[in-house]
């Protein structure tokens, strides 16, 4: 009887600590969000207050092509808000907005670790493409070359978190980035090595195991 009795138990106990795994042959498809807020003291003309606000939404597709390792793709829009305004009475008034919308195409790979459990850490490698276009007010009026069209592409290493919610479903958390961008406009050309910790770094996502 207390065979028995201590074979029910670990049956229990093994069943209630057997975890969904990542494997070779599986496919992730889910979306990521960011978003970004900041308000700081700004001088284009005359003292004043900048107000930026940004969100990006990326749906993404995986395949894992063994229990490590996993190759994606991933398609991203994003829309950018910036407006200024003078706050120095003794200045002319200035006031300056620009909107921008971004589209992104970016095929990644990833490679994941266990931490036990739910978790899964995990190193992306990214090479982006993306076009941004932009229009600037001055003064409530459109610019006549207010009308910029940016195009870019880079490389980018983010680190990251899963866990699983179940079987099937992971949430995704990702912080922090090392990225080299080329940016080319009408205007010139830029190139760009950021590492960045910054709340704009963070992402969070929902993920579906099939």
């Amino acid at each position: 009887m207390k065979k028995y009795y201590f074979s029910v138990l670990f049956f229990i106990f093994c069943f209630y600590n057997v975890y969904p795994q990542i494997q070779q042959g599986k496919s992730l498809l889910g979306f990521s969000l960011s978003g970004d807020f900041s308000k700081e003291n700004s001088k284009v003309i005359a003292n004043g207050i900048r107000n930026s606000y940004s969100f990006s939404i990326s749906p993404n597709f995986g395949i894992f092509l063994s229990d490590n390792f996993l190759i994606g793709l991933s398609i991203g829009y994003g829309i950018s808000h910036s407006d200024y305004n003078t706050t120095d009475s003794t200045q002319p008034v200035v006031s300056e907005l620009i909107r921008a919308h971004q589209i992104s195409l970016a095929p990644f790979t990833r490679y994941y670790l266990s931490l036990g459990g739910k978790f899964y850490f995990f190193l992306q490698g990214t090479i982006f493409a993306g076009y941004n276009y932009r229009v600037v007010y001055s003064n409530s009026l459109i610019q006549d070359d207010a009308g910029i069209n940016d195009f870019a592409f880079g490389l980018s290493f983010n680190p990251g978190v899963n866990y699983f919610i179940s079987d099937k479903f992971l949430l995704e958390f990702t912080f922090g980035s090392l990225a080299y961008t080329h940016i080319n406009t009408k205007i010139n050309t830029s190139d760009d090595i950021n590492l960045n910790f910054s709340f704009s770094s963070i992402s969070i996502g929902l993920l579906y195991m099939f």
